[in-house]
C-alpha cells in the first residue's frame, strides 16, 4: 500500500481541514514524520488507521475521543485516505459524526 493523500477535519489537534499530500514524495519508498512533542505526528498515523479500521493506532487512544475539542459543533469529524494498492488507486473514507453524542460511521 502506498499512501497518496490523507485528509483530516476536526480530528485530533486538527480543527479545520488538513491535507497531507503524500504524492509529493514521488517514487520514494521511505519517509519520516517528525516534529516536536504534541505537533500531531501520532494523529497522522491515527487518521490512517481510523480510515482503514475505524480504530486508532497503538491502542492508547479511543476512536471516540479523536474528535477535536476545538472544532466548531457544526464541523463534521472526517477522515479520508487515498492510497494505491496493487497498482489500483483506491479511496477509502470513514466519516464519524459525534456532535449529537452518537457515532454514525459511513464507509464511502
Amino acid at each position: 500500500m502506498k499512501p497518496i493523500r490523507l485528509g483530516l477535519s476536526a480530528f485530533g489537534p486538527y480543527t479545520n481541514q488538513q491535507v497531507f499530500d503524500f504524492s509529493l514524495l514521488g517514487d520514494r519508498s521511505f519517509f519520516l514524520i517528525h516534529g516536536p512533542t504534541g505537533s500531531g505526528k501520532s494523529t497522522i498515523l491515527d487518521g490512517i488507521c481510523f480510515a482503514l479500521y475505524g480504530e486508532t493506532s497503538g491502542g492508547e487512544r479511543q476512536a471516540s475521543s479523536m474528535r477535536s475539542d476545538y472544532a466548531l459543533p457544526e464541523t463534521l469529524t472526517e477522515v479520508t485516505f487515498d492510497f494505491v494498492l496493487v497498482q489500483r488507486e483506491m479511496e477509502f473514507c470513514l466519516l464519524q459524526i459525534s456532535y449529537f453524542g452518537a457515532c454514525l460511521s459511513d464507509i464511502v
